[in-house]
């Protein structure tokens, strides 16, 4: 691409991204002066409702009704010698430990320990260098998920023992040996107390081996619902009853009774393997939105719905990212993995959204972590990009860049293709950051990285849904500051991930295509709503004749020619006889390049060969025609090679 095309297009990127130069970071001091400030301003919140929390603990556990204790009092039981639950196990276990450590008799300070041991590993997640990374929501649920760590963890209980697994999980340790310390872990205590965490560490190791293989959150939630149905299926022959029945067992026990009030039940009158897979999958998003807490008109059930919806929104949105960022803090991806993991299990097993709370209480710090971390890379990666640039000793050089995202149907040769590869390197050259998002083709490796994988449209309207789905992952994981879209249907999708180029900016170029109706080119281009670039005159007028606004033309530029080959050259290396003229054809092998023209011209062109380069669908019908004109001796079609352009240097026409 020639320096002024390569530049017009580098300079509407950076127009489109920021409006104006990147502006410079600010001053360190005062960044360091306000994070300070952020992170004492959680630190002061944690430290009184932490107070709060102790003293309800040591004085105020009798408020409660007595359902928030059932429990707590069997463990004392037990622990007291008081009775033996020979067919409940973890009861047995928990209560024997409470006893060999001396608080069998001493309910407020086994308390005070299992909240103090809540509060540091909270406190392991709201350091002095994550606390400032927390957006707003974030930092609410860190002080407010105290609530909940002091109402089931400030009592005997077995959930106090799951914050080891959470402390392990939080920690930086990444290798293959530390993950299998952490299994093991989880392991020990699926066997001593809670048995339904075996099916938890199994499907935590599936999803940990899915995100080496996925960046998709979504393609991970739909093998958590085919997990459910497997097991939906697996239950009655494995088990001898259905996958449920736990759950509607001990509901059928309390009905009526004030403890059913937030019970889990079906909401689809289905019967069989399938009914339960259904009605699971509904209890699984029920935990993120917990609609049935709202039917029950209770103000506190109101609230722990709302907080609930915040607490899953914030995860999810930072779990996106966590699967798709190659750069993702490991510790994330643990965390994102081990809480997914848990709530698939207690869809299953849950019979109330108390118990439900509970459970979850000692894995909030993860929910908490997975946000942070992932909120500290990308605002990294944004201040990295505000840096202000090295100078190079090239006269482009704009000392500050942009990042750009072109997005484009396929990474295929064609001319399109070849115009966001030149924009890649010439952006890059500039100092810019470039990336692309496209369909894996049969030329992707000129591209590099970093490259994010489509699904192909194909003009075919139900592959859009999917492929702004994949291009908004893109842009949430690698942040550009602009997309640069690349002909009409990619305008579309673009439109969708960004809210018509409301977050980030965005525009497209219509390269102009062979036989295109531009009436209906021009529609979908005032569908997506794009700042539009035309790829030349011609192009910019028949959009123009169709109501479609062209913001900017920028032709396609062409680069300075390479050394031309010698015809000898060309001779040799494809074949061709000596003391012909010599034609060259350059372009894929398709209809709209009429390489069918220059084989029927070639006909009445004795003494002449013609050298066809490019590759494409119509290469069978072209090698036809040659058969038919009985040309074979002077057409060749190499197919793609990679200097073309010095063969063509050696043409006598071209």
């Amino acid at each position: 691409m020639s320096t002024l095309s390569m530049k017009a297009v580098t300079d509407a990127d950076t127009r489109a991204g920021t409006g104006k130069h990147v502006p410079a970071a600010p001053a360190g001091n005062a960044r360091a002066h306000r994070d300070f400030l952020l992170w004492g301003a959680i630190q002061g919140l944690l430290m009184v409702l932490a107070a709060a929390c102790l003293t309800f603990i040591a004085f105020g556990r009798d408020l409660l009704p007595a359902k928030y204790s059932y429990d707590s009092n069997t463990i004392a039981s037990v622990a007291r010698g008081h009775v033996q639950l020979e067919n409940d196990p973890s009861f047995e276990n928990v209560g024997n430990l409470y006893r060999l450590l001396g608080l069998a008799d001493a309910p407020v300070l086994a308390g005070l320990l299992g909240f103090g041991v809540f509060v540091l590993v909270v406190q392991a997640v709201a350091t002095r260098d994550i606390a400032p990374a927390y957006p707003a929501a974030g930092a609410a649920l860190v002080v407010v998920s105290l609530v909940p760590g002091a109402v089931y963890l400030g009592q005997y209980s077995k959930d106090v023992l799951v914050l080891l697994i959470t402390a392990l999980a939080l920690r930086r340790a990444g290798s293959g040996r530390f993950e299998l310390l952490l299994v093991t872990t989880m392991l020990v205590y699926a066997a001593v107390f809670r048995n339904y965490w075996f099916l938890a560490i199994a499907l935590y190791v599936v999803l940990r081996l899915m995100m080496r293989r996925t960046t998709s959150l979504s393609r991970i939630f739909l093998v958590m619902v085919l997990a459910l149905g497997v097991l939906a299926f697996l239950f009655p022959l494995l088990v001898g009853v259905e996958m449920s029945s736990t759950r509607e067992g001990i509901n059928e026990f309390r009905e009526g009774s004030v403890d059913a009030q937030t019970a889990i039940t079906g909401a689809v009158p289905l019967e069989g393997s399938v009914g339960d897979w259904v009605n699971t999958t509904l209890v699984l998003l029920s935990l993120a939105v917990p609609f049935p807490l709202l039917l029950t008109g209770s103000p506190i059930h109101a609230l722990l719905a709302m907080f609930f919806v915040l607490l899953w929104w914030t995860f999810l949105r930072s779990a996106t990212t966590v699967v798709s960022a190659p750069d993702a803090d490991p510790r994330a991806r643990r965390a994102v993995a081990l809480v997914l993991s848990f709530a698939l299990v207690q869809s299953i097993f849950e019979p109330d959204y108390g118990s439900y709370i509970r459970h979850l209480t000692p894995l909030l710090p993860l929910m908490l972590a997975a946000v942070a971390w992932e909120r500290i890379r990308t605002t990294a990666t944004a201040k990295a990009r505000q840096l202000p640039r090295r100078r190079s000793a090239g006269a482009g050089d704009r000392g500050s860049g942009v990042r750009v995202l072109h997005a484009v149907q396929q990474l295929s040769r064609g001319g399109a293709e070849s115009i966001v590869l030149a924009l890649k390197e010439g952006g890059e050259a500039h100092g810019h950051e470039v990336a692309v998002a496209a369909a894996p083709g049969n030329w992707s490796e000129p591209f590099g990285s970093p490259v994010f994988e489509l699904p192909i449209l194909e003009r075919r309207a139900r592959a859009v849904p999917a492929a702004s789905w994949s291009l908004g992952r893109a842009i949430r994981a690698w942040r550009p500051d602009v997309v640069h879209a690349h002909n009409p249907g990619m305008a579309v999708i673009t439109a969708l991930a960004t809210g018509r180029a409301r977050r980030p900016p965005a525009v497209v170029t219509d390269h102009g295509v062979f036989g295109v109706d531009y009436a209906r080119v021009g529609r979908v281009l005032r569908l997506a709503g794009l700042p539009v670039v035309a790829c030349g005159p011609a192009v910019a007028d028949a959009l123009a004749r169709h109501g479609c606004q062209v913001t900017v033309t920028i032709p396609n530029g062409v680069a300075p020619p390479p050394p031309p080959m010698t015809a000898e050259e060309v001779r040799d290396r494809f074949g061709l006889t000596a003391g012909r003229r010599l034609l060259v054809s350059v372009g894929r092998l398709t209809a709209q390049k009429r390489h069918d023209r220059s084989v029927r011209a070639l006909a009445q062109l004795p003494g002449t060969d013609l050298l066809i380069l490019g590759e494409g669908e119509d290469r069978p019908a072209l090698e036809a025609l040659v058969h038919e004109l009985a040309l074979e001796d002077r057409v060749r079609m190499p197919g793609n090679v990679p200097d073309a352009r010095r063969a063509v240097g050696a043409a006598d026409a071209w």
